[in-house]
């Protein structure tokens, strides 16, 4: 994942492009984040393909960026089986 090849055959299900920085967090099934994914505009590193099924997040690190992101298939509405309850710190 991230700037390098996805593992195992499983299809592309989000990819984001960055402007400026963010990272995108992969969690596990608790929540928990497993890899943190540094986006940022004129790097090596400015766009990143999830897997179907990995739960992700992205996070803002500096003003002014902007995050398009693009799924396949058509518009479907969040329910609760798409949204990872986890417990505030």
């Amino acid at each position: 994942m991230g700037c390098k090849e996805g593992k195992g055959n499983a299809v592309q299900a989000f990819w984001g492009f960055v402007l400026a920085l963010s990272a995108t967090e992969v969690l596990n099934d608790a929540g928990k984040v497993t890899e943190v994914i540094e986006l940022a505009s004129g790097s090596e590193c400015v766009s990143v393909s999830i897997l179907i099924g990995q739960w992700q997040s992205a996070r803002v690190l500096e003003s002014g960026t902007v995050i398009m992101d693009c799924k396949d298939g058509a518009y479907e509405p969040l329910g609760p089986e798409d949204i990872l309850e986890v417990a505030e710190k």
